[in-house]
C-alpha cells in the first residue's frame, strides 16, 4: 500500500464535500441526513485495507500507552455512561484511527500529486471565503451560515485545516502563516485571533532586543489597524472589551448563570454578539454538573449527555471540556497525549507547522470542531502520514 490510499482519502472527502454542496444548493435535508454516514463508510474503507497493519503500534510505548487509554476510556464510556450516541462516539474514535491508519498503515510516500488538493484544499476554501466575504461587506449579515458549514466558525477551522495540509505536504509553511493571519483578521473570529496569537507566541517566540521591536513593531501595527481600519473583527474585539467592564462592574464570574442575555446586550450598548458570554454560560453549567457527581469523571456522563443535561441543549464551544465531561478521565487523557504527541513531532520538524497544529487545538477550546469529519479526516490523517515520512528517512 502507498501514496494511493491517501489519494482515496481525498477523493473520498472532495466526493462527500461536492454532494453536501449540491445538498446545500437544493436546500434538500434529507441528502444531508444520509451522507452525515459517510465518514462509518470511510472509516471502513481505511480499516478493510490497513487494519492488520495496526499492530505495529505496540512497537511503540507512547502509542501503547494512547491506545490503551482509549481502550479503557472506551469500554468504560460503553458500559457504564448515562447517556450514549453512536455517531458522535464513532467521530472521536475516528481521530485515532484515521492517525494510526496513516501512521503504521502505509508506505513511506515519495510524490503526491498536487492536483488532487484543488477541490478540497484551495477551491472550497476560497469558495467559503468568498460567500462569508460577500455576506459580511454586501449583505451585512456576518452570522449567516457559510455555506453548509453552520456558521463562519466551522468554515475557519476548515480553513486552517487547509492551510496546514498544503503547509506539511507542499513546503510553503511560511506562505501558510501568512493566510492563517489574513483569514482570521477577515473572518473576524475572536477565538481563532486569540488562538494564533498563542500557539505563536509559544511556539516561536524567543525573548530577544530583536524580538522585543518585532513585538513593538506589530502591537503598533495591530494598533493603527484598530482604529483606521473598519474589519469585523476589531469591531467585535471592542464590544468584548466593553461587554466585560460593564459586567464586572455590576456582577461576578459567578453571578453570570443569573444574568440573561437581554441583560448582556444592554451592557454591550446594544450589540447582540453575545458569543463570549454565551460560551461562558454554558461552560459554568457543565461545570456545575462536573461538581456535583466526581465519580462520573471515571467513564464520563456520555456522549450527548451536554445536550440533554443543559438548559441551552447544545454541545459545549469547546471540544477539551466535551471530552472531558462526555468521555471521561481516560478518553480526556488518551486524546491530550496524542496531540501533544503531535505537536512535540512537529515542532522538532518546523516550529511553523507546530505553531499552526497548535493554534487548531488551542481552537478547540471554543469551538466544536470533533463533530466535524473534513476537520478531523484532514487533519489527522495528514499527522499521520508526517510521523510515517518522518520515521522512514531515519530508517533509511
Amino acid at each position: 500500500m502507498n501514496i494511493s490510499l491517501f489519494k482515496s482519502v481525498l477523493i473520498f472527502n472532495t466526493f462527500y464535500i461536492v454532494i453536501l454542496l449540491l445538498a446545500w444548493g437544493l436546500g434538500n435535508d434529507s441528502v444531508s441526513k444520509v451522507i452525515s454516514f459517510f465518514p462509518v463508510f470511510l472509516l471502513a474503507y481505511l480499516l478493510l485495507f490497513n487494519c492488520k497493519k495496526l499492530r505495529y503500534i505496540n512497537k511503540s510505548k507512547t502509542d501503547l500507552l494512547i491506545v490503551g487509554l482509549l481502550f479503557i476510556g472506551s469500554t468504560l464510556h460503553v458500559l457504564l455512561s448515562p447517556y450514549f450516541l453512536l455517531s458522535d462516539f464513532i467521530k472521536f474514535i475516528f481521530i485515532f484511527l484515521v492517525f494510526f491508519i496513516a501512521k503504521y498503515g502505509l508506505n513511506r510516500y515519495k510524490k503526491i500529486d498536487h492536483k488532487l488538493f484543488f477541490v478540497p484544499m484551495l477551491f472550497f476554501p476560497l469558495m467559503c471565503f468568498c460567500v462569508y466575504m460577500y455576506d459580511t461587506l454586501i449583505k451585512h449579515e456576518a452570522t449567516n451560515p457559510v455555506l453548509f458549514f453552520s456558521n463562519r466558525n466551522n468554515a475557519i477551522a476548515y480553513t486552517f485545516v487547509c492551510i496546514f495540509v498544503l503547509s506539511t505536504f507542499t513546503k510553503t509553511i511560511k506562505n501558510g502563516v501568512l493566510a492563517t493571519l489574513i483569514v482570521t483578521i477577515f473572518y473576524g473570529t475572536l477565538g481563532a485571533l486569540l488562538a494564533f496569537i498563542v500557539a505563536f507566541s509559544f511556539t516561536m517566540f524567543k525573548w530577544s532586543l530583536s524580538a522585543a521591536f518585532k513585538v513593538l513593531a506589530l502591537l503598533f501595527f495591530v494598533f493603527l489597524m484598530f482604529f483606521y481600519l473598519d474589519l469585523e473583527i476589531f469591531k467585535r474585539v471592542s464590544i468584548a472589551i466593553n461587554g466585560l467592564i460593564s459586567f464586572f462592574e455590576l456582577y461576578s464570574l459567578s453571578d453570570l448563570k443569573h444574568v440573561k442575555f437581554g441583560e448582556i446586550v444592554a451592557m454591550q450598548d446594544g450589540s447582540d454578539d453575545v458569543s463570549m458570554f454565551f460560551r461562558l454560560k454554558h461552560w459554568g453549567e457543565i461545570l456545575a454538573i462536573l461538581m456535583d457527581d466526581y465519580s462520573n469523571l471515571i467513564f464520563g456522563w456520555g456522549m450527548g449527555a451536554s445536550v440533554a443535561l443543559t438548559s441551552m441543549s447544545l454541545v459545549p464551544h469547546n471540544d477539551w471540556l466535551r471530552v472531558f465531561f462526555e468521555l471521561g478521565i481516560f478518553n480526556f487523557l488518551s486524546f491530550t497525549l496524542l496531540n501533544a504527541v503531535i505537536f512535540i513531532k512537529l515542532r522538532g520538524h518546523d516550529k511553523f507547522l507546530a505553531a499552526l497544529f497548535l493554534t487548531l487545538c488551542i481552537y478547540m477550546f471554543s469551538e466544536n470542531l470533533i463533530n466535524n469529519f473534513l476537520i478531523t479526516s484532514f487533519l489527522y490523517f495528514s499527522c499521520g502520514l508526517f510521523f510515517k515520512n518522518e520515521n522512514s528517512k531515519y530508517r533509511t
